[in-house]
């Protein structure tokens, strides 16, 4: 079934205005796009070179792409035999270089995918001086799809999980009682929960219309929206007007000093952006000022706090705005907050605070590739002990966005896209990972991982690759990035409930019953739907 070209059928929703193209797109057949995946895996991802740029993939396990490791020049030496032997056969594949620290693509496309011993012999000539470096990996699957065929629409799916989300005790208790079910644990985290509750009763009420389950939508967002404002920080405080990331204690472990812990004294600074947007959202429906307000008190608190490198502490104590670890955010989601106001409220005053921000991923992160990941229930990490793929793809889509004319700015966001999806996107569950208890042998692929500390699927990171690749193909013109993110999505539609229309968080076979997590559930779809209005826009078949 995988290797026979299907149709893709797109039934148009109701109401939907999407004007489909007079010139429908075909997706070339399974055959080309392997081929063309294929030969993409073979493509270093911002290979290091010692003492200039730093190698980021010290603690990667997987890679789809051609890797190139750390290893260190051996005196002496005027070669080096790179032997790279599979653990299911034993096969060897080797070839020569000037340096230790080459990326594989030589060998790369011949490698099976399977567990695999490098090493990387110094010589001089044929005459071996020392081994400059080992290491082990799991080479993944590049893209071999398609891989499933929805078992509905994508309009369907979205209109599905939005009512039960409407119907959801934990959302109907705002309207009952005015502040978050204290049986809901994820309340606890205040800025991101409630926020998407924000955002989950907006986009019902954009699919369901002035209808008087729409209007109680509204109003449970307005409900969610003033209690934040309620519990934000007081006025000329450190953090004033932001609003809290804890509540009390943390509902899932996180390391070291922050197990079970209530974190209530500090706050995790990538958030409030995203309350910020809320506010925005509701401002542009209902048209109250007091909301379009917020957003601008927590645009302002940000330009206070900005530090001289450009960016913000990552996580600080309320009482006195001292950080609690040296790292920073990776401020991709501010930047996109303040160019909002800008773009769609003309409010001026945030451009040299934009722009610094703007520098500092440019000076730091791009350069660096410490693409961190940045969570509430994960404590800051060590560098590229944690990465994540989420601030990446956002950065290549501002890219993609800002910069459809210049080529080294696309090449830079394909560049970032390879990197999610070498680091975390799984075409097959052809590996041996074991994260918090949850085994690989149980993903239901394709799919994407969060973060290295909790390298398990999530459907909210298939929603961020389902958009960047979205938005890659747009510039591009790459039928490879439509395939992967169809592929992703259907990945979702197959693992909703039928019966309830619930979208479980993990995209795990023995998980699928959990709640799971509102914000997940809100971006996912949002982001299946924005994928079923391009789709129709532009009449794709497959």
């Amino acid at each position: 079934m995988i290797n026979k070209i299907i149709v893709y059928w797109l039934i148009l929703s109701f109401g939907c205005k999407t004007v489909p193209s007079e010139h429908p797109v075909s997706l070339p057949g399974p055959d080309q796009l392997h081929d063309m995946a294929t030969a993409e895996s073979l493509i270093s991802i911002h290979s290091g070179i010692p003492g200039e740029i730093p190698f980021w993939n010290t603690h990667a396990q997987r890679f789809i792409y051609a890797p190139a490791f750390d290893f260190e020049t051996v005196e002496g030496a005027d070669n080096y035999l790179y032997i790279a032997r599979t653990a299911s056969s034993g096969q060897e594949y080797s070839f020569q270089s000037p340096v230790p620290w080459d990326n594989l693509s030589t060998i790369w496309k011949d490698l099976p995918v399977d567990e695999v011993d490098l090493a990387v012999i110094a010589r001089d000539g044929e005459y071996k001086l020392d081994t400059a470096g080992v290491r082990k990996f799991h080479k993944a699957s590049p893209y071999r799809g398609p891989y499933r065929k929805p078992v509905t629409d994508y309009s369907t799916s979205v209109r599905h999980l939005v009512q039960y989300l409407f119907e959801a005790p934990y959302i109907q208790y705002w309207l009952e009682k005015g502040k978050p079910d204290p049986d809901y644990g994820l309340y606890g985290y205040p800025s991101k929960m409630i926020s998407a509750v924000i955002e989950g009763m907006l986009f019902y009420e954009k699919l369901q219309g002035n209808t008087g389950n729409g209007e109680k939508a509204v109003e449970i967002a307005r409900i969610a929206a003033d209690y934040l404002i309620s519990i934000s920080q007081p006025a000329r405080t450190p953090m004033e007007f932001f609003p809290p990331t804890y509540t009390g204690p943390i509902y899932a472990d996180m390391m070291d000093e922050y197990r079970g812990e209530s974190l209530s004294d500090r706050i995790m600074l990538i958030y409030p952006a995203s309350v910020g947007q809320a506010y925005l959202d509701l401002y542009e429906l209902m048209g109250e000022k007091k909301y379009l307000e917020a957003a601008v008190r927590i645009a302002d608190t940000y330009r206070n706090l900005q530090l001289d490198n450009g960016s913000w502490h990552l996580l600080v104590f309320i009482g006195n705005g001292e950080p609690v670890a040296p790292n920073f955010i990776v401020p991709t989601g501010v930047i996109s907050f303040l160019d909002r106001l800008k773009t769609d409220h003309q409010i001026e005053g945030y451009e040299s605070c934009r722009n610094r921000a703007l520098e500092f991923v440019e000076e730091n992160v791009v350069r660096d590739f410490n693409w961190e990941g940045q969570f509430e229930d994960q404590g800051p990490s060590e560098r590229y002990k944690n990465l994540s793929k989420g601030q990446a793809v956002s950065y290549a889509g501002y890219l993609l966005r800002e910069h459809p004319g210049d080529p080294e700015k696309i090449k830079l966001a394909e560049e970032l896209i390879r990197f999610a999806e070498d680091q975390f996107v799984i075409w097959d569950n052809r590996n041996s990972i074991d994260s918090w208890g949850i085994t690989s042998d149980k993903w239901l692929t394709p799919c994407v991982l969060e973060q290295y500390n909790f390298y398990t699927p999530v459907n909210a990171s298939s929603g961020n690759m389902i958009e960047v690749f979205t938005q890659a193909y747009d510039k591009t013109g790459n039928f490879l990035y439509l395939a992967k993110a169809m592929d992703l999505a259907n990945t979702i539609v197959d693992t909703q409930d039928r019966q309830t229309g619930h979208y479980p968080t993990y995209l795990v076979s023995d998980l699928l019953e959990q709640e799971g997590w509102i914000n997940c559930m809100v971006y996912t779809a949002q982001m299946v739907y924005k994928l079923d209005n391009y789709l129709k826009e532009k009449s794709v078949m497959w």
